[in-house]
């Protein structure tokens, strides 16, 4: 059994404690996410479903979607703690050995987003399917804002992964991948999923 993975130390320094959810048993497909919220989710409305989602019962399926809202409406530091939580072994910095792919990928998202390059690296390196799309997608972002840098931050970057103080990766993609399956999107409903929804992880597919 391989030995579990601690993170960065940036990671550590960054993000304090956070709540942690409710172990409550969800169905990993997005089956249990109330209509309601599917719709304002499917029609783009992220700052509504953020408050509907606060105001129901925690568990990993609303954490993940909450995170995945708060990270589109630009509460980058919430959706650092809220995906923290769910990832990570309570009081560690180490990744629990449950959390699939779709978390690590909002975990890294999160991360990238309050300007930690390092950290987000870090978490991708605990997927399970490292070349799945929103990885991909994640390190070319981090490969283009390394390749902007003066030479002796790019140097002490690709040396020792210390990012410079404040920094700021651009993204060309939606933020964040709700964890619901295709085939849920359209047993709701929806003619497409919303807008930035991608088959970001092959695990999503039915």
């Amino acid at each position: 059994m391989s030995k579990p993975k601690t993170l960065s130390r940036a990671i550590t320094a960054a993000v304090g404690a956070a709540h942690q959810p409710d172990s409550a048993a969800t169905r990993p497909d997005g089956g249990d996410l109330p209509r309601s919220v599917f719709n304002q989710i499917r029609s783009g409305n992220y700052a509504a479903a953020y408050h509907s989602l606060r105001t129901l019962p925690p568990n990993h399926l609303y954490r993940n979607c909450l995170g995945v809202c708060a990270m589109r409406t630009g509460k980058f530091d919430e959706a650092i703690q809220i995906f923290r939580g769910l990832a990570l072994s309570p009081g560690t910095t180490i990744v629990r050995g449950d959390a699939d792919d779709v978390l690590l990928i909002n975990y890294a998202t999160a991360l990238l987003l309050g300007n930690l390059p390092s950290g987000a690296l870090d978490v991708l390196g605990d997927l399970k399917d490292r070349d799945a799309p929103a990885a991909v997608e994640i390190r070319s972002a981090i490969d283009r804002w390394a390749r902007g840098l003066s030479f002796w931050r790019r140097l002490d970057w690709k040396l020792n992964h210390i990012e410079p103080r404040n920094c700021s990766v651009p993204i060309d993609f939606a933020p964040g991948v709700f964890p619901i399956t295709d085939a849920t999107w359209a047993n709701l409903g929806a003619t497409h999923q919303p807008s930035g929804q991608r088959q970001a992880v092959r695990s999503l597919s039915p």
